[in-house]
């Protein structure tokens, strides 16, 4: 995340950043597609992961949307 936010601090036309927290809702597809359990890759961050994050980018100077938790 801090390399993202160091790279987007090159980019003149960025106005805000709005990160957003991976979600579950589509684990019934995914496993309707047959596939198991295994080849999940992500978890839900926790909420205080998230503001960590929310927290690197407003310490950068970003203007940050807060609305995935």
């Amino acid at each position: 995340i801090t390399r993202i936010s160091d790279f987007l601090a090159t980019v003149d036309n960025i106005e805000a950043v709005e990160p957003l927290a991976y979600h579950s809702l589509g684990a019934g597809k995914f496993e309707s597609m047959g596939k198991t359990g295994e080849e999940k890759v992500f978890n839900v961050p926790e909420k205080s992961l998230m503001i960590e994050i929310y927290n690197l980018f407003e310490n950068a100077g970003f203007k940050v949307i807060r609305k995935s938790i």
